[in-house]
């Protein structure tokens, strides 16, 4: 996907996120308990509360009471959970958890006022000391607050409960925790790894945020792209860059419930004119046959170039920098050295032309040479490769020996490979060739080589094995020579 807007070049790979989870909770704002056998006593101010129903031990019936606000309760909370640390003492204690929704006051609350739990929540055994969480997400109403009831329904237990109440210690108050989905957290954005300065329109963005699904940019203070699939990384190229110019880009990520926070990062910009500017025509050759060559270029930062065929600069109008083109020389005539300038730019500036020469020369080709192995004086092989120099020649062909036929015409090229006509070791063999063009042929040149196989690769062909026999004290040495594969 590739998106250009406000001066930046987005590459985009997609990766797709989800909503992120976070949760929050809320200490209770009241607890309590009551005893039925001290039923005017209120016990708001307690470090913990007790449950239990005894009779045995004296300690009666007692319940607790606590409530939770929501003052810190998010509009898209997906659960709900009350935790709270409890200690049992002797053994296991039952537990039953309602809600209550009259009010009560914490320093108040006593057993004759205290409110009848309503809406069974759950159940459970208290059978050692530590946290126990419980799921009120389908009981959550209003928009104040949370009251449970907890008690022992178990009749002369003689094992009882208590609870840490927001009076005790700080880790381990009851909490109302909320579960809710969030925007991206934790935005980041990179250019060029930390980089403070490119020499380069292109650049690396690095981002990331957990639970993104989508993400936009801004460069400077332009307004935003629209939002594109989450990306990991882009490759970004500023658009006609300032030289000496600091760019800052920004990105903000966005999933189902909102967008996260923006993030950005600054990169100094300082671009370099082009360098090393180069053409070669013909691939350096002197001379050509036509007014139709072809140009090799290189400028390192170019961007756009230009071309002019004569002294005066009538340029051609800028385009893409390219590594090859194909123009016309001034003119046509025979013997005549023509010359093709160019020059390029880039978002920096422009640099002064260069140029190449080539002479036309209406001529059948001349200064033909060939060497068979770059010139050594022998070989193992019957395959050689023949180096080819010649001027102005359009085709060629070659011919094994003094008498041979020679072979059809083929494309001029400055290299071949040939067949020695034979194998005799220690004999000379020649290569012949010519050249040809639309104004004629060059006469016959030629190369020679010696065939000779080296006495070591000779003897590698052959398995050779010496047996040593000793007969009435006489050595006798055998050579077995086999024909190796």
């Amino acid at each position: 996907m590739f998106s250009i807007l406000y001066g930046i070049y987005l590459n985009i790979n997609s990766v797709q996120g989800s909503a992120g989870i976070a949760t929050v909770s809320t200490v209770a704002d009241k607890d309590s308990y009551v005893i039925d056998l001290l039923p005017l006593g209120n016990y708001g101010s307690k470090e913990e509360f007790w449950v239990v129903w005894d009779l045995a031990i004296g300690k009666g019936k007692r319940n607790a009471y606590l409530h939770f606000p929501f003052t810190d309760k998010p509009d898209n909370f997906i659960k709900a959970e009350i935790r709270i640390y409890f200690e049992d003492h002797l053994g296991p204690v039952d537990i039953q958890i309602f809600t209550i929704t009259s009010d009560w006051e914490e320093d108040t609350i006593n057993w004759f006022n205290a409110p009848m739990g309503e809406t069974f929540i759950k159940s459970d055994v208290i059978s050692e000391k530590g946290f126990y969480t419980y799921d009120v997400t389908d009981f959550i109403e209003g928009g104040d607050g949370f009251s449970i009831v907890i008690h022992d329904p178990t009749y002369n237990s003689v094992f009882w409960l208590t609870g840490s109440s927001r009076e005790g210690p700080a880790d381990q108050v009851p909490r109302l925790i909320w579960t809710y989905e969030t925007p991206p957290t934790n935005p980041k954005i990179s250019i060029n790894n930390d980089a403070k300065i490119t020499n380069s329109k292109s650049v690396m963005l690095a981002l990331s945020a957990n639970a993104a699904d989508e993400v936009c940019f801004k460069c400077g203070t332009s307004a935003w792209t629209s939002w594109e699939p989450y990306s990991t990384s882009k490759n970004i190229n500023l658009i006609n860059p300032i030289n000496n110019s600091e760019y800052t880009i920004s990105a903000k990520f966005r999933n189902s419930i909102g967008e996260s926070s923006i993030v950005n990062d600054n990169i100094l910009y300082i671009g370099y004119l082009p360098t090393d500017p180069k053409i070669q025509i013909n691939n350096g050759a002197d001379y050509t046959l036509t007014s139709l060559v072809d140009i090799a270029i290189y400028a390192k930062h170019a961007e756009e170039m230009c071309f002019s065929n004569n002294t005066e600069y009538n340029w051609s109008n800028w385009e893409p920098y390219n590594e090859t083109k194909i123009l016309f020389l001034a003119g046509t005539n025979n013997k005549i050295t023509y010359l093709i300038y160019a020059k390029f730019r880039n978002d920096v500036g422009e640099i002064s032309p260069i140029n190449d020469s080539i002479q036309i020369l209406y001529d059948k080709p001349f200064g033909p040479l060939i060497k068979i192995n770059n010139g050594i004086d022998n070989t193992p092989s019957t395959l050689i490769t023949l180096d080819i120099t010649v001027e102005l020649a359009q085709e060629m062909c070659f011919r094994n020996g003094t008498d041979g036929a020679w072979t059809s015409w083929e494309p001029y090229d400055n290299t071949k490979r040939l067949y020695l006509e034979g194998s005799e070791n220690k004999h000379t063999y020649s290569i012949y060739a010519k050249f040809r063009n639309v104004y004629g042929e060059t006469q016959p040149v030629s190369d020679n080589i010696l065939f000779l196989i080296p006495m070591n690769l000779w003897i590698n062909e052959y398995d050779i094995t010496l047996i040593l026999i000793c007969l009435g004290g006489v050595g006798l040495v055998i050579l077995l020579v086999k024909k190796g594969r």
